[in-house]
């Protein structure tokens, strides 16, 4: 049997064991967490009548697919909590399945695979998404199978992916206008034809999304919690982006400091960081307006863990220290970014480069800002953290949609 394949084997019996045990201790026992509870109402809400009028309505700030799959296995299996769960299993077995094929096939190692998908699977937040009834995972879902697609080539597979990933939540946008960029980009330096279909492939996964929201007349459905949170229209936080530039330090930390030598090495870049760190005074992180009148007055787990550790007047200095040490990281993806544009060379690492910096613009808009909505970019986030050698410096595939590597870039090595 070859490696491959018994690697394939080892990760499907691991998941079947973690999930029977996550089924056994807290699907078939836990009550409801948290957002489950409205969630549920939505599942059901839309399962007794799935009119136009509900749909429009539904009292939910994210697209409606994730609510419409559970509702349709309530129909045929049940809409009990343990039964809902299960489906939420059964999408998360199929989710990190795919992440490791996509690994296998980007790094082209199956020890490196079975390391990131472990990395996944214990996230703090992909645990919880992996058995509760969010609907986070089916957006993961959908991401993998855009990589694998993006990866071999698969304009429609990649526009199916994409829009599904937008029916589950609409932030993925951020997924969509990274790799419109990108293969614009190519196109520009190796005039591809292939380049133009999978730019045609993604606006083409945006029109449902689109259609919703002229549906919709906006962003989400007309409902109670938009006029709570978005009555006044959008507006843009800096603060957000400072707060996600320190969770990407946070939920990447292993393979930044795997990485550490490539990010922390330049006396310059530390003087930059320090500069920009002052950023921090002028945007403090602290829980978004719609979570403080919601009675929520953290961000998520580290925040949490932050207040634990010490007392509220001196958490600002911990994420000082976080947003500083965070910064290098971020000067060495512009550089790289940068060096790219003036080379006019395309390497693999640039559409999960472009894909971070669109993230942050993206987030920087929404309403509220939370650790788990981290969760769709770390895969992208360690593409471009271990970036073309992967965890044991014998990376040896090509984006299939560029296997020509363009010359006028220094940085490309022929495999």
């Amino acid at each position: 049997m070859s490696t491959s394949k018994r690697s394939l084997i080892l990760l499907i019996i691991f998941l079947l064991g973690y999930e029977i045990v996550l089924y056994l201790t807290v699907a078939d026992k836990q009550p409801l967490w948290h957002d489950e509870g409205h969630f549920i109402e939505t599942i059901k809400y839309l399962a007794d009548d799935l009119s136009l009028e509900r749909l429009k309505n539904y009292n939910e700030m994210s697209t409606p697919l994730p609510f419409l799959v559970y509702a349709l296995w309530g129909k045929i299996v049940s809409f009990e909590l343990p039964a809902l769960r299960l489906l939420s299993l059964t999408i998360s077995f199929f989710t990190f399945l795919s992440f490791y094929f996509f690994f296998r096939s980007w790094y082209d190692d199956t020890k490196t695979a079975l390391i990131l998908t472990g990395f996944l699977i214990f996230q703090p937040y992909m645990i919880g998404v992996t058995v509760f009834v969010y609907t986070d995972m089916l957006t993961m879902f959908f991401l993998a199978t855009s990589l694998i697609s993006l990866h071999k080539y698969k304009p429609i597979i990649f526009s199916v992916s994409m829009a599904g990933g937008l029916l589950c939540r609409q932030y993925l946008i951020f997924w969509c206008l990274a790799t419109f960029i990108y293969f614009l980009w190519s196109f520009y330096i190796q005039r591809d034809r292939r380049h133009i279909e999978m730019m045609l492939s993604i606006l083409v996964a945006m029109l449902p999304i689109g259609l919703l929201f002229l549906f919709w007349k906006g962003l989400s459905p007309q409902n109670a919690l938009h006029k709570q949170y978005v009555s006044e229209g959008l507006s843009f936080h800096f603060s957000f982006i400072v707060f996600y530039i320190c969770m990407f330090l946070i939920y990447l930390l292993p393979l930044i400091v795997i990485r550490r030598r490539s990010f922390y090495r330049n006396i310059k870049i530390y003087f930059v960081a320090f500069i920009l760190s002052g950023g921090y005074l002028l945007y403090p992180i602290k829980a978004s307006q719609p979570a403080e009148q919601a009675g929520v007055f953290t961000t998520g787990y580290f925040h949490r863990f932050i207040r634990w550790m010490v007392n509220e007047s001196c958490e600002h200095l911990v994420f000082y220290l976080v947003f500083l040490l965070s910064l290098p990281v971020f000067i060495h993806l512009s550089i790289r970014l940068y060096r790219q544009r003036r080379n006019r060379s395309s390497q693999r690492s640039l559409f999960s480069d472009l894909a971070i910096f669109s993230f942050l613009i993206t987030m920087a808009f929404s309403y509220v800002n939370w650790e788990k909505y981290l969760l769709p970019v770390i895969p992208l986030a360690i593409l471009s953290i271990l970036g073309e050698d992967g965890l044991f410096n014998n990376g040896k595939s090509k984006l299939g949609i560029s296997n020509q590597p363009d010359k006028s870039s220094r940085g490309n090595r022929q495999k």
